[in-house]
């Protein structure tokens, strides 16, 4: 008779934890983050970032995206397949398509580190920037506006105050709704059970004159952010940070041009205008070409970069439209002078990669499904033959249509077509779309 007894040695051994294989992945984690593992905490920082440049300061792209972030929910929930491919591409780890809330981290003289705005994302994003870089402290934060993706972070600065308060930095009115939001935060006294909140030091700034943080001189500028609604863009040293934005005043524009210097130049109108000296520019773009409440489609930065002409423009919470692959590739030809002949076989290039995979999804299809599909295709190409001709003949020329107000029915438009019909590509321009993780090295005097 066959025995029932269990071997308990071999079953036990078996089961047990193997401390090789932990040693194996630590390992893998010091190729990875090796500032996880140093012994002491000396944080290491570029001598030349990717665009070759140095520095006494470093800026640190700790989310890029919308509020949403990417990828969007929404494309994984109600799509099957999912159609979203900029959506898929930012499931793969490492991929650039990966964007949190809006946020930057100033490393001011490589000693103080300053973040702007503590969204949703804030405690992942520090995750990814303390395993990576090395950071072990936030010295102080500042908050551009109210709303979620600038705010909700704030409860998780806790892990950063076991040793001190750190300074948070808002206007008063701002700092009210942050008493509604979190009352425990602003009075200590209303946190209930254990009562571990982060501590924080509250300092509130108006827009009247700079203020300073570790040192560093900071202005805050008001921008409109939608109805009824303001943001507060910061400049420091030449750098201004515009994360949301719907409009910016002349009277906000003068401020800026007052902070960084300015150039006076002549328009094409013949009128003189101020030109600000912006070394970068870090704005808003959430949209191709259709106008939102609150923040700046690409048109809309495009004019105003344009006009401004900062030495390197880098932008910001962009949704899922906007494919790092291709994105950040065609908003670096605006640096270059136009090349028509290189433009028309990328053009041609382009379209044979369409009809190819176009070619591949019929082939899926039943015969019914194909005849829909190219009716759908051919319906929407006479529709948009018919919008460009009568834009054409209502403005005369692409550059001065209007951006796009109608959500229901928006043009169909690439970021290739935005290029070559709305902008005046004369005027070169150097612009990088960001991502989260991105460092650049920047001098503040």
């Amino acid at each position: 008779m066959a025995s029932n007894t269990v071997n308990t040695k071999e079953s036990s051994s078996t089961n047990a934890p193997n401390p090789d294989g932990i040693y194996e992945s630590q390992e893998k984690l010091k190729e990875i983050y090796p500032n996880l593992f140093r012994k002491d905490q000396d944080v290491q920082f570029l001598e030349v970032d990717e665009f070759g440049n140095s520095g006494d300061s470093e800026l640190v792209f700790v989310g890029t995206g919308t509020s949403s972030g990417m990828p969007r929910l929404r494309c994984l929930l109600h799509q099957r397949p999912v159609q979203c491919e900029t959506c898929l591409d930012a499931l793969i780890p490492g991929s650039k398509n990966k964007r949190k809330n809006p946020s930057l981290l100033i490393r001011y003289k490589k000693k103080f580190n300053i973040l702007i705005d503590c969204g949703k994302s804030f405690r992942e994003s520090m995750v990814n920037i303390v395993a990576s870089l090395g950071i072990t402290r936030i010295d102080a934060v500042i908050i551009t506006h109210e709303h979620a993706d600038a705010i909700l972070g704030l409860d998780d600065l806790r892990e950063f105050t076991e040793d001190f308060n750190v300074p948070v930095y808002t206007t008063e009115k701002l700092l009210v709704s942050l008493g509604r939001v979190f009352p425990y935060l602003v009075n200590t006294n209303k946190a209930t059970g254990s009562g571990y909140v982060a501590k924080i030091q509250w300092n509130t700034f108006n827009y009247d004159e700079p203020f300073d943080v570790c040192g560093l001189k900071v202005t805050a500028v008001e921008v409109d952010h939608g109805p009824n609604n303001f943001c507060s863009a910061f400049v420091f040293g030449r750098i201004a940070y515009v994360s949301d934005v719907k409009s910016i005043s002349a009277e906000a524009e003068e401020k800026i041009c007052n902070v960084v210097g300015y150039a006076e130049l002549k328009g094409e109108d013949g009128k003189v205008f101020k030109k600000p000296n912006i070394d970068v520019l870090i704005v808003d773009s959430l949209l191709l070409n259709v106008t939102n409440g609150s923040h700046w489609c690409l048109i809309e930065a495009l004019k105003v970069i344009q006009k401004w002409v900062p030495k390197k423009t880098i932008l910001v919470g962009m949704s899922h439209l906007f494919d790092y692959r291709w994105t950040n590739a065609a908003l670096q030809r605006l640096k270059e002078p136009f090349d028509e002949g290189r433009e028309l076989k990328e053009k041609e290039e382009r379209k044979e990669r369409r009809e190819k995979r176009i070619k591949e999804e019929e082939a899926k299809m039943t015969s019914d499904e194909v005849l829909e599909e190219r009716r759908q295709r051919e319906q929407k190409k006479a529709w948009r033959k018919e919008e460009r001709e009568r834009l054409l003949k209502e403005f005369g020329d692409y550059k001065n249509f209007p951006v796009v107000d109608d959500k229901d029915k928006p043009r169909m438009v690439s970021i290739y077509s935005i290029i070559r019909k709305y902008v005046d590509r004369s005027k070169l321009v150097d612009i990088g779309m960001g991502y989260d993780g991105l460092r650049m090295n920047i001098n503040l005097q």
